[in-house]
Parts: C-alpha cells; structure tokens; sequence
C-alpha cells in the first residue's frame, strides 16, 4: 500500500494529467498554449516531471553528487537538458563553465563544473537576476551514500522548474539560472561564477539562491532583508501570498531566531562582492547531512508549495528591480 507521501504524489501527477486534457486556457497542446499558462499553474502542470527530477537527482546511482564524479556528470546532464529543452541561451564556451580550485589544507587543484543559462529582460536586459542553487553533495562515506535530497537536489531541481514555469512569460530584467559546484567545500562555484560571470558583475542586481527548500514542514526562511531594507517590502508582499509560512530573517548576528546564515551558502559570496541576496532555505532538520536525506522523505506537497513562494519572489523581484540605494 503507498505512503501518504507517494499518495501526494500521485494525486499531484493527477492534477497535473487532467489540466492537459481538460483545454481551455491551462492547456498544454504544445508551446503556444503553454505560453498561455499564468506561472503558478505552469508550475502545478510540471509537477510531476518536477518530482521525477528531485528522484533522479537523489537517486543511490548518482553517488551523492560529489564535485569530479561520474554522479555529478549525470546530474548536470539532467539539468542541461532542462535548460536546453527551453531553448536557453548558454554563455560561451556552452552551459557547463568549468573551474579549478583546492580544497582546504590541500594543493592538488580540483575541477568543478558550474552549470549557467541566460534570459535575457524584455525591458531591462542590462539588469540581471541571478538565480543560483548548488547541485554538488558530499558523496559516499564510510560505504554511505548522502543522497542530498533536500540538500541540495531540491534547489537544483527548483531553479530549472522556475525556468520552465516561466516560459513564454516576459520578464522586465535578463535572468541567470546557475547550477553551481562545490558549495560542500566552501561555496567554490559561486566563489568562481562572481569572480567570472556571464553577465557584468556591475549589472547583477540581486541573487536569489536556493538551498534546502523541500523539507519545510510549513515554513521557508527568507534571508538577505536586514542586509538590504529595500528587500523587506518586496518580501512581505510575497509572505502575504505564499501557500508555504514566508518567514524574514536568519540574516544578522544575533538574531532573535538564531544563527546567522549570510555566509551558510552560494549567496555569501554575491554579498561579499557587495551585491544584494535573498536567501530561501529550511533551518537544519534530522537528516540533514545524513544518508537519511531521501527523496522518499520529501512530502511533494510541501516541496510544490516552496517552488511556489519561490517563484512568487523570483516575480516580485523582477517587478521591483532596480532597487533603491541603501
């Protein structure tokens, strides 16, 4: 008999099945109905190829994704495929943008792949959201295997779903979609991607990263608005229309909810190049950094529900955009 969480799954494949039979305006009879879609029903329509990518990229043969592995070479042909499936523009020398560096107490350099596509804005094209999720884990250990479902398939994952949830839906400023390296070892694709981006760093106008968004339990962390105010409003806005608890905060030494997370992921690295971030993440949860991090341990409603206020934000912040100066 199925789990209640693979029950959620299947009625979510349901939904999505019957929003493609039914017609009418959420039809998807090939890309032009498609482009038709608001984003939040594009998004509920993908459901299911959604959760089939948050499986594959957590799957036991993919080895917990470890930067230089056969695992990580597979997850970045999943993610390629979605992006090249929505025709996106691949910066030179193609989507996969490699890089060396060395891990700590160490002098053997190392090869990490980042993974980036551009969108470029229909009325701002030189001022660029990047939207960044790392797809590397911390591989096998001790015969283990960490899977990293939820850290940091579901972020991976989510940045393409943004993607195609967005097709045919104009956006006011040029988007970066990068799938980055080595976050495990201190952010080094992120580190590599600000130090060479695909866009002038000077245009970038925000990031917005997401790492850790399927094991929510009803609440999603929103971080970066006490570094930069102008985002608080633009945060609040999406709170009050987020299916999931929006939450502000974890940015600050001694926040009354905690540790500070400016620098616990890919986002620190845009903030020490001085460029604004927003943050959304779960705090710590049982599994987190464990084998136990499953894709059977994701309730699909609760991932589908973060993807939502995910994309809320994305939008909100391409309506904002240019922020005011601090």
């Amino acid at each position: 008999m199925p789990t209640p969480r693979f029950q959620t799954i299947a009625v979510l494949a349901v939904l999505a099945g019957s929003l493609l039979l039914q017609g009418g305006p959420h039809a998807l009879a090939g890309d032009a109905p498609r482009q038709a879609l608001d984003p939040l029903a594009a998004l509920a329509a993908d459901s299911a190829q959604i959760l089939e990518d948050l499986r594959y990229l957590s799957a036991d043969e993919l080895q917990g994704r470890a930067p230089g592995t056969e695992g990580s070479r597979l997850a970045r042909a999943r993610l390629a495929a979605r992006f090249a499936e929505l025709g996106l523009e691949a910066p030179a020398p193609g989507y996969e943008q490699t890089f060396r560096w060395t891990r700590r107490n160490e002098t053997q350099e190392r090869t990490g792949v980042n993974l980036v596509a551009v969108r470029r804005g229909s009325e701002r094209p030189g001022l660029a959201i990047v939207v960044t999720a790392h797809y590397d884990h911390v591989g096998v250990r001790n015969g283990q295997v960490f899977n990293g479902a939820d850290d940091n398939a579901s972020g991976a994952v989510g940045i393409a779903a943004l993607a195609r949830a967005l097709r045919g839906v104009p956006l006011r400023h040029t988007l970066v979609l990068a799938a980055l390296d080595a976050e495990e070892s201190g952010s080094q694709g992120a580190r590599a991607l600000v130090a060479e981006p695909p866009v002038p760093l000077d245009s970038v106008a925000v990031n917005l990263n997401l790492d850790m968004v399927a094991r929510t339990s009803g609440l999603l962390w929103a971080a970066g608005a006490s570094h930069t105010p102008a985002l608080r409003p633009i945060l609040e806005e999406v709170a009050a229309r987020s299916p999931v608890e929006l939450r502000l905060g974890h940015d600050r030494p001694g926040a009354p909810e905690g540790d500070d997370w400016t620098h616990q992921s890919d986002h620190g690295a845009f903030h020490d190049a001085g460029i604004p971030f927003v943050y959304l993440g779960v705090e710590d949860h049982a599994d987190y950094h464990h084998p136990t991090d499953d894709f059977e341990r994701v309730d699909a409603g609760e991932y589908m529900n973060a993807l939502r206020a995910c994309l809320l934000t994305l939008l909100a912040l391409d309506r904002a955009l240019p922020l005011p100066p601090s």
